[in-house]
């Protein structure tokens, strides 16, 4: 449960600091499947897995808004199965992609939780409260 714990905590930081600094690449295969190796004991595995997950969805772009397959999500479960229940690695990829169009298909409940409370920021802009409007993307960023 703790090692659960500890991958979620990787995901959730890795996202937190890609919505702060706005760069997008933090969440890549490449950076998370690293951390998330480094967080589960075993960096050399997780370095291997990333770059065979960054090879495998590096060509995945969201054309039109919509992705094949959730990159991120995948890339921290398959890595942290290898690492943690000593699977092969050839079947940590496979798993990725498979685990990828699952979460893909559940996004939808994510939008729609994420649409809710956009009338929030709304309200802060038609005020004009900057600080309202920036605490709500601090909100946001860290929590929802």
């Amino acid at each position: 449960m703790l090692q659960a714990l500890i991958v979620a905590g990787v995901y959730w930081l890795c996202q937190v600091l890609d919505s702060i600094t706005g760069m997008q690449t933090i969440t890549r295969p490449i950076v998370l499947g690293t951390m998330t190796g480094l967080a589960c004991g075993d960096l050399q595995t997780g370095v291997m897995m990333s770059a065979g997950l960054e090879a495998i969805f590096m060509g995945i772009s969201p054309i039109g808004g919509v992705a094949a397959t959730d990159t991120r999500v995948s890339t921290v479960m398959a890595t942290a199965f290898v690492i943690l229940s000593d699977i092969p690695q050839e079947t940590g990829l496979a798993l990725a992609v498979t685990v990828g169009a699952l979460i893909n298909s559940i996004a939808p409940l994510n939008k729609a939780f994420m649409v809710s409370y956009h009338p929030l920021f709304v309200r802060y802009t038609d005020r004009g409260d900057f600080k309202g409007f920036r605490r709500m993307m601090w909100i946001d960023a860290i929590f929802l």
